[in-house]
């Protein structure tokens, strides 16, 4: 069945697997790209992943964009560099709304202070990271750590 409650057309399993389209970020389908569109103002309040997804892009933008933000992760990732080599800063959040506060407030709102892992103590995560944890050893070797100076 479509899940926009404007049409809710329904559909063999057969066909709607072939013809359906689904989220982008979770797997609620519509029958039509029309239908996933006029009905995205709805889901996007409920579309958890979408949401986790949205405020992932938009902390990265700030991080960037914000000239007190970047200074501030620039100057600890150069520490953690000189002292333990390459790595990533590790930014987290227990939750969106708190990464949103981020957005809102700046540094002042962080719950949990952001930690300079090396590629050797990234390892030791690697379990719980699953497939990110190869991404994030790829960044941390592709870093160039003179192009971000602090100035």
């Amino acid at each position: 069945m479509c899940s926009n409650a404007k049409c809710r057309r329904t559909e063999t399993m057969f066909n709607a697997c072939l013809y359906f389209k689904s989220c982008h970020s979770c797997y609620t389908y519509y029958c039509s790209r029309h239908c996933r569109r006029e009905d995205w103002d709805t889901h996007k309040e409920s579309c958890v992943y979408g949401r986790v997804g949205s405020v992932c892009r938009h902390v990265l933008q700030f991080c960037r964009e914000n000239t007190e933000v970047h200074k501030a992760f620039s100057r600890i990732a150069k520490v953690g560099y000189l002292s333990r080599g390459r790595g990533v800063l590790f930014l987290g959040f227990p939750n969106a709304g708190s990464a949103e506060n981020f957005l809102q407030f700046g540094l002042e709102s962080l719950l949990m202070s952001p930690t300079y892992l090396s590629l050797r103590e990234l390892d030791t995560y690697s379990d719980n990271l699953g497939e990110y944890a190869r991404e994030l050893r790829e960044t941390g070797n592709q870093y160039d750590p003179d192009e971000c100076a602090d100035g």
